[in-house]
């Protein structure tokens, strides 16, 4: 994430590293546009990942508001092939 990092400086400084993102997307407005791209093309493939994985989610994770993608891979041997592939392929 160097598009990010003095953005994440400048605004997320006392943010704990699991809570990075969340600083930066609550904070988007004021980022650069590096920054901004990178976290459009973040959600691209969160969204991609979430539709691959929507029958696993629905089946193993329905009642998980968040933290969804760590119930998926606590799963990772159930999971169907679209959705692993989706959440363990390096180019995804």
């Amino acid at each position: 994430m160097d598009q990010c990092r003095t953005d994440k400086e400048k605004y997320c400084k006392e943010s704990s590293k699991g809570d990075i993102l969340s600083c930066l997307k609550k904070n988007e407005e004021n980022l650069s546009e590096d920054c901004r791209e990178l976290l459009q093309e973040v959600r691209g493939k969160a969204k991609l990942r979430m539709e691959a994985c929507r029958e696993d989610k629905e089946k193993f994770c329905a009642n998980r508001e968040t933290a969804v993608i760590r119930c998926l891979q606590e799963n990772k041997n159930l999971l169907g092939e679209k959705c692993k592939s989706a959440l363990f392929s390096s180019s995804k």
